[in-house]
């Protein structure tokens, strides 16, 4: 049963308070699979819509993200690549 954007709204709101990355990527997955359910189609929309917004804002800040921590993840997979 697909939830109503509202609700999938308020777990994006909820979920700000939680410390668990696995649990945040699993709830998000299916959020952004209920989107499309919910007619929510088109890419772009998709990722830029609020639920979306939440989510990846919670899951940048669990990760500590910085650009410095960026840039050394990067150039960690580009070693990992072969790429110079």
């Amino acid at each position: 049963m697909t939830r109503p954007v509202k609700r999938l709204l308020e777990e994006a709101y909820e979920v700000q308070d939680a410390c668990n990355l696995i649990a945040v990527i699993g709830s998000f997955h299916r959020a952004m699979k209920e989107l499309r359910e919910n007619g929510i189609t088109n890419t772009d929309d998709l990722n830029k819509h609020p639920v979306c917004v939440l989510y990846c804002d919670k899951i940048m800040h669990l990760t500590d993200h910085s650009y410095a921590r960026l840039n050394h993840a990067y150039d960690l997979a580009r070693t990992a690549k072969g790429i110079d």
